[in-house]
């Protein structure tokens, strides 16, 4: 075999290195052929039919989105849907810090509640609520005043503080150099503030109002109440502890220890002072049962105070503002224990459980797409599933009182989503799918 000259290597390799190059021109590498492109393609696709779908009008236009969502395979991350939904939604512009009435509809009662936006609310950016209840004989400008007194009613605060003053025979400070504090005083968060009706029927319907009208932060809303507010408050939290991420009772009123375990996954901060007589011994108790639990409570009995909130000058309120901002939602607890305290209610929803309101108490943990639900006489039961509680790719098995009533894979829908966030207006608590188990048959009681 004849040997090739370097020189004729050279030639050969040059030639090579030319035909790839052409090649490469002839066949670009196209951006649809980018894995990656192709899937931020798909992405933004149904980010557009979930928008479609939520601002549909009429049926016809919601089932033809409906087909289209029919055929995604992939749900996008929870993250992405939720931004998603609050891209639909137009919020109305608030002044920051003014006071506004607003007034709802409560068991077909009227009931007014005071509105207060934070110093840097944005409809563009979600902010973290607080609903105050009012003591006895108190109203919702009273509840607001706890968290915030507005600039416009410095004046009659000053006013009704002289008079006080005056009728305790003392003599009041200028009025020029009067300064008003609030108790707690933060200009970081939404306040409403409810003129209550006797009832914590009025949480939600409130609720549901502020999130139509504010970008609230769902993982971050508070109940607060003080006196007679904070019963209200522990019936609130012991009825729907999962729309939480905490709860602060003051000087609260409460003697009903008997739906205390439903606060598993909510924390509490009790503040109380010392001399409140009368009522100081019952909250020592709830406290000790929350402590021995082992329940997420924070106690403060201050020393010297009776049944008033701690003066403006105090620390305690920075100890309390600090514990709400670390405090966040647990939208998919892996363990639920409930009481029903309303026996007449169809439904209720509690966490990622419905029950019929008649059933009797009952616990319920997921761990490894294994879910377990221990109640007796539990006839109905539906099982909401997200992808923050179980793989779906993998079966997932269902047990009742040990019992195994299901296995097998269960199917996401986007659909399904966004027609259970139509139905409860909560972008941080999403579903893709559920389980609905009949255990009515003699074999499952």
């Amino acid at each position: 075999m004849k040997r090739i000259s370097w020189i004729s290597r050279i030639l050969i390799i040059s030639l090579l290195m030319i035909s790839l190059d052409i090649g490469a021109e002839q066949n670009p590498v196209h951006p649809k052929n980018n894995p990656e492109d192709a899937q931020q393609k798909e992405l933004a696709n149904v980010v557009k039919l979930i928008k479609e779908y939520l601002k549909s009008t009429t049926d016809e236009e919601r089932s033809k989105v409906a087909m289209e969502l029919d055929k995604i395979n992939v749900i996008p991350p929870l993250t992405t849907i939720s931004s998603a939904i609050k891209g639909t939604i137009t919020y109305p512009k608030f002044a920051p810090i003014k006071r506004y009435t607003r007034k709802i509809k409560v068991n077909d009662v009227e009931v007014s509640y005071e509105l207060s936006l934070p110093a840097d609310y944005s409809p563009q950016k979600e902010s973290p609520l607080v609903i105050s209840l009012h003591g006895a004989g108190g109203d919702g400008v009273n509840g607001l005043h706890i968290w915030r007194i507005p600039p416009e009613d410095q004046e009659s605060d000053k006013e009704a503080y002289i008079k006080r003053l005056k009728d305790a025979g003392q003599t009041p400070p200028p009025k020029d150099k009067l300064v008003i504090a609030s108790p707690i005083g933060t200009n970081q968060y939404i306040i409403a503030a409810p003129t209550a009706i006797g009832s914590s029927d009025l949480i939600l319907p409130l609720l549901e109002d502020v999130i139509s009208q504010c970008n609230v932060d769902t993982n971050r809303v508070y109940l607060s109440g003080f006196s007679a507010g904070g019963g209200f408050t522990f019936l609130g939290i012991m009825a729907q502890p999962d729309y939480f991420a905490g709860a602060v009772l003051m000087s609260s009123v409460n003697t009903n220890q008997d739906f205390l375990g439903n606060l598993l996954n909510l924390p509490l901060y009790i503040i109380h002072g010392e001399k409140d007589e009368g009522l100081i011994e019952p909250i020592r108790a709830i406290y000790q049962i929350l402590k021995d639990l082992k329940y997420d409570v924070t106690y403060r009995e201050i020393k010297g105070l009776g049944h008033q909130m701690p003066p403006s000058s105090s620390d305690e309120k920075t100890k309390l503002l600090t514990w709400l901002n670390y405090r966040t939602r647990n939208s998919f607890p892996k363990r639920i224990v409930y009481k029903p305290l309303d026996r007449t209610m169809p439904i209720r929803r509690i966490y990622w459980l419905e029950i019929p309101g008649s059933s009797a108490n009952i616990e319920a943990e997921v761990s490894d797409n294994k879910i377990n639900i221990k109640s007796e006489g539990l006839k109905k039961v539906t099982i909401l599933l997200s992808p923050n509680m179980v793989d779906f790719n993998k079966e997932i098995v269902v047990s009742i009182n040990e019992r195994e009533v299901f296995k097998g894979k269960v199917n996401q829908s986007l659909k399904f989503l966004l027609d259970d966030y139509l139905k409860h207006k909560d972008s941080k608590r999403l579903f893709t799918a559920k389980i609905d188990l009949d255990l009515s048959d003699s074999k499952n009681k």
